[in-house]
């Protein structure tokens, strides 16, 4: 079984769409205005489900953290904080590095490296 998308809750949709897609390189493959619903996929395939929603108690990850494997995570990281987006850890594990980061919404997620 492969793990195929994330699906994400936010509050103001057209700029999370926006901001996934201008700071982290995800490419826009599907998008229902109509449900306020966006499918946005990495270089490899996985994807991640926005859906807007109106209720604040709804909005946020829901307890879903997405996991972003990159390459070069020190570089993805200086070129994300240039362009001031929230990293507010970075860890060496075992097996690698990660930084934890927030979109402008507090939704959480990591970036990655193994070694």
């Amino acid at each position: 079984m492969k793990l195929d998308i994330i699906e994400l809750n936010v509050k103001n949709w057209e700029a999370m769409i926006e901001w996934y897609v201008s700071n982290l390189n995800l490419k826009v493959v599907a998008r229902e205005d109509d449900h306020k619903y966006a499918l946005l996929a990495g270089s490899d395939g996985a994807m991640l489900g926005l859906f807007g929603v109106r209720n604040l108690l709804m909005r946020g990850s829901g307890g879903f953290i997405p996991y972003f494997r990159t390459e070069k995570l020190g570089d993805v990281v200086s070129n994300l904080k240039s362009k001031s987006v929230n990293i507010e850890d970075t860890q060496v594990q075992h097996w690698g590095e990660q930084a934890k980061v927030k979109d402008p919404e507090g939704n959480e997620f990591y970036l990655y490296e193994e070694r």
